[in-house]
């Protein structure tokens, strides 16, 4: 929905101070966002913002965007299971290399610069469209994002099935150096002086999406 986050966040943390400042998310496919170029914007943006920054990770929702870089859904998941593991460990180790059996990805041996502002790096969230990535983010000690479309009633479910799963998490599963328990819902929203005006433009936006 927005093809360079890292551009407009760094024009909104340049401008404010205190506001934090979060993707939602990147898609990790490796073609699309390759895991080292995601650890050098990523720290270089929590830099810039002094720490302000939270970091979504997802696959995309259609194969129109994996598929523009050669990359099926089923491959789009695969490969974001080993990016969201790898990448907090690219930032806290002086020399990071990787070897896949299964994505086939070979990252020689090579130090990753900058390392993040935030000690030992920004919180980590998932992007969750379906019941089962829910899951996922429990278990694995992430932040869950999800869409609110439904209604408060459907957040409330979601929020239940994501609490359950964080709270019988494994240390062994966890994503990046340390849990993060954050339920984030977006709920669209059009603000004008003129109302009509307001719903016309908001129910051809949501209607669109």
């Amino acid at each position: 929905h927005m093809s360079t986050p890292e551009t407009f966040l760094a024009f909104i943390a340049g401008a404010t101070e205190r506001i934090h400042v979060g993707h939602g998310v990147v898609c990790l496919p490796h073609a699309m966002n390759h895991p080292i170029k995601v650890a050098e914007r990523i720290a270089m943006l929590d830099i810039l913002s002094k720490g302000r920054l939270h970091f979504g990770v997802g696959k995309g929702g259609t194969e129109q965007e994996a598929g523009a870089f050669g990359t099926t859904l089923q491959e789009a998941h695969r490969q974001v299971e080993e990016s969201m593991y790898m990448i907090p460990k690219m930032w806290h180790e002086g020399e990071f290399s990787f070897e896949s059996d299964v994505t086939g990805l070979k990252i020689p041996p090579r130090p990753i610069h900058p390392k993040p502002y935030s000690d030992p790096h920004p919180p980590m969230y998932l992007a969750c469209t379906r019941e089962d990535s829910l899951l996922v983010a429990g278990a694995r000690g992430m932040g869950a994002l999800v869409l609110a479309f439904g209604g408060p009633d459907e957040v409330a479910h979601k929020n239940m099935i994501y609490r359950q799963a964080y709270a019988n998490r494994k240390n062994e599963n966890q994503v990046g150096d340390f849990a993060t328990e954050h339920l984030a819902a977006l709920c669209p929203a059009v603000v004008l002086d003129d109302a009509e005006k307001a719903l016309r433009i908001g129910l051809r936006g949501q209607r669109f999406f």
